[in-house]
């Protein structure tokens, strides 16, 4: 909440949800890594509800890898999730 400044990383609205990037219906049970810091982002009620699609989750990965420089493109967790896909 505090990396994201309590407002939607997507519209900039307050937020109202933390959501998972990779979703864990996608992962492994009990996975760490879905608990990652760059795994999880603040969302609005409106862009959550929106974000259960690929299109809005690459979305998700752009604006954090632009503001915090994350490295999805070397974190396997994000490349098999993007070759699940």
């Amino acid at each position: 909440m505090e990396r994201d400044e309590q407002c939607c990383i997507l519209c900039s609205a307050p937020f109202s949800d933390i959501a998972h990037i990779i979703p864990r219906s996608k992962s492994v049970k009990n996975d760490a890594r879905l608990w990652q810091r760059k795994n999880l982002a603040c969302l609005c009620r409106q862009c959550h509800s929106n974000g259960h699609n690929f299109t809005t989750r690459l979305k998700m990965i752009q604006v954090l890898h632009a503001r915090w420089n994350y490295p999805y493109q070397e974190d396997e967790l994000f490349s098999e999730y993007v070759a699940y896909l």
